[in-house]
């Protein structure tokens, strides 16, 4: 792929999304600067606005394995990355660790999670990461993107569809969209079924929205990872 000046957004719907009534856990790095499999150690000073429900890395890390993810994405350097409904910025800074050259945008709907992230940035040095107040039907991105990470959110997402159109529209020519979310099934962590979007349907879905399915990755505990583009 061709390298190209990259941003990159992160935007998390969390428990504020727009689709899903029930609460849940909200929820990058080149091959050669794959982010460390531990977490890194949580801010000793907490934020005025922190979250009221915060899954920690240490609790998360088990199941969503995001060194395997981030290794999937194969990123590069100077990648435009978007890391849409970021929460609290779980891949966010993981991201911002590993590729310092490339501009990562987190997008969310919830300014309180946005505070959190922004706290744990700060407190690690990292000056590469924008924040960005999404609205539930726009993620307010302006392209070029070359990627959009969606991780436990699509799930969220109304009217996807035409979401995901819409989105098109900001990615660069080698632009892709990563989807990460719950398969189907009682695994502790999670939706209940009812708020899941079956495999199947999330690449019905992205088909519809004008999307090729370029890769899939089946090695994560209880998700599944698609990523798409325009054009593989």
């Amino acid at each position: 792929m061709k390298p190209i000046p990259a941003t990159i957004f992160v935007f998390h719907l969390g428990t504020s999304a727009c689709a899903a009534p029930a609460a849940e856990p909200p929820a990058v790095a080149t091959r050669a600067e794959t982010a460390p499999t531990g977490s890194a150690a949580e801010p000793s000073e907490q934020p005025p606005c922190a979250p009221d429900k915060f899954i920690s890395t240490r609790e998360r890390d088990d199941w969503q394995k995001p060194a395997d993810v981030l290794r999937e994405l194969d990123l590069r350097a100077g990648e435009t990355i978007v890391d849409l409904g970021s929460g609290s910025g779980y891949f966010t800074l993981r991201i911002a660790r590993s590729l310092r050259t490339s501009r990562v945008i987190a997008v969310d709907i919830d300014e309180n999670m946005h505070c959190w992230s922004r706290h744990r940035a700060k407190a690690e040095g990292l000056g590469n990461i924008e924040h960005v107040l999404a609205a539930p039907d726009d993620p307010h991105i302006e392209g070029p993107v070359d990627l959009v990470l969606v991780v436990d959110t699509y799930h969220h997402i109304e009217d996807r569809i035409a979401y995901f159109t819409r989105l098109a529209g900001q990615l660069s020519a080698q632009g892709r969209v990563a989807i990460v979310d719950f398969r189907l099934g009682d695994h502790g962590v999670g939706p209940p079924d009812a708020h899941k979007v079956p495999r199947s349907a999330t690449e019905k879905e992205m088909r519809e929205a004008g999307y090729q399915l370029c890769k899939s990755y089946d090695g994560l505990s209880y998700q599944y990872m698609l990523v798409f583009a325009r054009s593989c």
